[in-house]
């Protein structure tokens, strides 16, 4: 490959790094208001915060978890007990 290919490769590579860190930015800019960013420190174990809307609901967080161990009840990374 010669010099002024080469150049112009790493030129299209930087210009496709830049587009991907606009919209990086947008998506960042967009969801601001909407996440939470505050940084939590849980180690070994899996934070996962719902948000229920309109008629959606469940009663408790021990529904949810039932209502998890009927869908994955095989999955090797599912623990059923409550």
């Amino acid at each position: 490959m010669d010099i002024a290919t080469a150049a112009d490769k790493l030129g299209q590579i930087i210009e496709e790094l830049n587009e991907g860190i606009r919209k990086n930015t947008l998506i960042s800019d967009g969801l601001v208001g909407c996440v939470d960013d505050s940084i939590l420190e849980v180690r070994d174990k899996v934070l996962m915060r719902v948000c229920f809307t309109g008629d959606s609901s469940m009663n408790t967080v021990v529904d949810f978890k039932k209502w998890g161990s009927k869908s994955a009840p095989n999955m090797p990374w599912h623990s059923s007990s409550t």
